[in-house]
C-alpha cells in the first residue's frame, strides 16, 4: 500500500491553511485531476463531498467522508459504501488522507500531509504505484501555490 508523509513550515496562519484545505468546492480551480467537487453536507466537525478526479481514460467519482477539528487537523477518508454512493464509484480498499496543521506563529505554520491508499484491483495497484510518488507531490505543490495567492 504506497504512502506518502511530507512535512513543511508554509507562511501563512493555520486558520488561512484550514480554510484552503476545508474548501473542497474550489478543488477544481487549482487541484490537477479533480474535475469537479460537490459539497453534499457540511459541520462544524464533518463534511461530505463527491470528488471527481479523472486523467487520461481514468475518471470516477468518490464520495469523501472528511472529519474536522477547526484550524488543527482535516482527515479525509474515501468510498463511503453508503447506499448514496455515485454507482461510478473508483474501487478503493483504502484510501486515507490527514493534514495537520500546528501554528508556529501568527505567520507560520507546520502542515503535516499524509496518504495512503490501496485499489481493489491488483493491476490497477501496480500502475498507482509507479506514479504516486510524483501524483502527491504535485498535489502538494498545488496547495502550496494555492496558499500563497493568499499570502
Amino acid at each position: 500500500m504506497p504512502t506518502l508523509h511530507h512535512t513543511e513550515i508554509i507562511s501563512l496562519p493555520s486558520l488561512k491553511l484550514y480554510e484552503i484545505i476545508t474548501d473542497v468546492e474550489k478543488y477544481p480551480e487549482f487541484l490537477p485531476w479533480c474535475l469537479s467537487a460537490v459539497l453534499l453536507e457540511k459541520t462544524d466537525t464533518r463534511m461530505i463531498a463527491d470528488l471527481c478526479i479523472g486523467a487520461s481514460s481514468f475518471k470516477g467519482t468518490f464520495r469523501s467522508s472528511i472529519s474536522l477539528t477547526p484550524c488543527s487537523k482535516v482527515e479525509v477518508n474515501y468510498g463511503d459504501t453508503s447506499k448514496n454512493t455515485p454507482s461510478h464509484n473508483i474501487s478503493f480498499k483504502h484510501l486515507y488522507t490527514r493534514w495537520s496543521l500546528e501554528e508556529l506563529s501568527s505567520h507560520e505554520t507546520r502542515v503535516d500531509f499524509y496518504v495512503d491508499f490501496s485499489l481493489s484491483s491488483w493491476i490497477l495497484n501496480k500502475m498507482m504505484e509507479s506514479v504516486f510518488d510524483k501524483a502527491g507531490h504535485t498535489m502538494i505543490k498545488a496547495f502550496k501555490k494555492r496558499a500563497h495567492t493568499y499570502g
